[in-house]
């Protein structure tokens, strides 16, 4: 009776990690599919991936990559906020709300240099809304350190170029910037 009480117990943990798994990569493909709709100027979709990522760390809070996931949909949320009359404070509180997505993911799978150069970009925003100088470097910082830890890694690359750049030109390190599209363009097929 104990052997078969402890074999369909275990059957049971490995069917709910299973179906956790794939609800949860369900959810990642449905955000980069609303993510990719957001980039081509549909604005509609961003409440329904924030909705949806939000309902997911709900139900899979150790779940590093669907917390990546939020915060990149919190800084489309924050991107679709820049037209008037533009409400500061909830542009900071977006702001703040994908750090803090992002430093969850970090915080359960450290060595993750997008989610790192992703963090430091929101960092930097954040910083840069409020005023906080010291807080816009240390986010320049995590970029600039994603990058020494994975140099090779085109979306860490493409993170800190398109963050930096728009920087005012007396704060923008142009020598990175130039590094990263350069990199960029390398390995762009056809060489573009």
């Amino acid at each position: 009776m104990y052997k078969s009480a402890l074999y369909f117990s275990s059957l049971w943990f490995i069917a709910a990690a299973l179906a956790g798994s794939g609800r949860d990569n369900d959810a990642l493909a449905r955000a980069q599919r609303l993510q990719l709709e957001y980039r081509q100027g549909n604005y509609e979709v961003v409440k329904p991936l924030v909705k949806g990522l939000e309902d997911a760390v709900a139900q899979s809070p150790d779940n590093a990559k669907l917390w990546e996931a939020m915060g990149h949909a919190y800084m489309s949320q924050q991107g679709s906020m820049f037209k008037p009359p533009i409400d500061m404070p909830a542009l900071i509180a977006t702001g703040k709300r994908a750090g803090d997505a992002f430093a969850r993911s970090l915080s359960i799978h450290a060595n993750n240099p997008l989610a790192r150069a992703s963090h430091g970009m929101s960092t930097m925003v954040v910083s840069q809304l409020t005023g906080d100088g010291p807080g816009m470097m240390a986010g320049i910082e995590e970029m600039n350190a994603a990058v020494r830890e994975a140099p090779k890694y085109v979306a860490v690359r493409l993170t800190r170029a398109l963050t930096i750049v728009h920087l005012p030109p007396d704060m923008r390190d142009n020598d990175a910037v130039t590094e990263d599209l350069r990199f960029i363009i390398d390995r762009a097929p056809g060489g573009r």
